[in-house]
This record gives structure tokens, sequence and C-alpha cells, in this order.
């Protein structure tokens, strides 16, 4: 306090008083500050993707008589594997003597893929058949044609090519059905679509 009031009376103001004071007891007071500098920008490092594994696909479920029958199809099982669908030429599925089919051939054909597309089966094969009616050559040729005329369509459709693993026509060899007639010619004239649904 003395020494306050002794620079006071050698005309120095209070506050320039206090200073010296301050600077009498801390000599660092009047030291230059050090110039505040920037916090250097830390760079985080993104977190890690997590892959999230995707679900499995879930396996189409296997070809069955009841797929093809709910969509209007003869089917039935021939064997414990292998699902017989008749492709009857009752219904005018062909074009008379020809290998063209019908609209509603092609249309049966277009459901008949679409169950395949959906179904899981190992192989295919379409076997053409004839009535008696013709020569046997003409009706072997025919047969022919009409089952290579039922893998076009299914292929145009969807099915995958490499399935069918025989495609063949038998003439009349094999009637589904004895007599004469339009009916039963129209039974025996038929295509056979069989689905090997395991090995």
């Amino acid at each position: 306090m003395f020494v306050a009031v002794g620079l006071a009376a050698q005309g120095l103001h209070a506050r320039t008083a206090s200073s010296v004071l301050m600077k009498a007891a801390y000599p660092s007071w009047d030291a230059p500050k050090p110039t505040p500098t920037e916090e250097p920008v830390v760079q985080v490092a993104p977190a890690p993707t997590v892959a999230v594994p995707s679900m499995p696909t879930m396996a189409h479920p296997l070809a069955d008589v009841a797929a093809f029958s709910n969509i209007g199809l003869e089917a039935s099982w021939e064997k414990p594997n292998v699902i017989l669908i008749m492709l009857s030429d009752r219904n005018a599925r062909f074009k008379t003597g020809q290998a063209i089919l019908t609209e509603v051939g092609t249309n049966e054909i277009k459901a008949l893929a679409a169950v395949l597309n959906s179904r899981t089966y190992e192989s295919l094969a379409v076997d053409g058949h004839a009535d008696r009616r013709g020569g046997y050559q003409r009706n072997l040729e025919l047969s022919r044609q009409r089952a290579r005329a039922v893998l076009t369509s299914a292929v145009d459709f969807g099915v995958p090519v490499e399935k069918f693993k025989s495609v063949k026509g038998w003439s009349y060899d094999h009637p589904l059905v004895q007599g004469t007639g339009p009916e039963v010619w129209g039974r025996n004239r038929r295509v056979e679509f069989r689905v090997i649904t395991e090995p």
C-alpha cells in the first residue's frame, strides 16, 4: 500500500500504478503473449463399410402334376420322377396336316412355359405322334416337325433350350387308343411333353 501511495505521489495514474505493482509482483506479467494458433484439423477416417449378407434366393419349388393340371393341361405321373403332359390334337393345337401351332396351341405352350419357368426340374423331352391316316414316312416327318414346333414355342416363351434332352417323332408306332374316327385320331395325334423332375 505504501508503494502504491508513493507511486501516486510521483504523478502516476492509479491504473498505471496498479500495472507497475503487477509487474513487480509477477515479472512475467508484461511478457509477450504467444500468438494463438489454430488447432490442426484431425482427419477422421470413415467408418468401415460392413457388408450385409444378402438373403439367399429361394429355389423354385419342384415341378409337380398339380402345377400343370391347375392350368388345364392333361398331366400325370408316368414314373416317380417323370411328369407326362399330353398335348393331344383334339383341340386343334396344330393346323391340319402341318406343324404350325394354332392360337389355341400357342396359348397352351405359353401357359406350360410359365409353369416350367417357375419350377425346378432336371430336363425335358418332347415326342411327336401321328394317327394312321396317310403314309408312314409322311407321318414320321410330321410328328418330328410338330415335336420341334412345341420345343421352339416353349423356348420362345423363356424355357432354356439346354433343358431339352430329347426331341423325337414316332409316326403312328405308338397309338394311345385303338380304333378309327375323329375322336381316336385326335387322341393318337399328339405331342407328349415329359418333365423329368430329378435325375
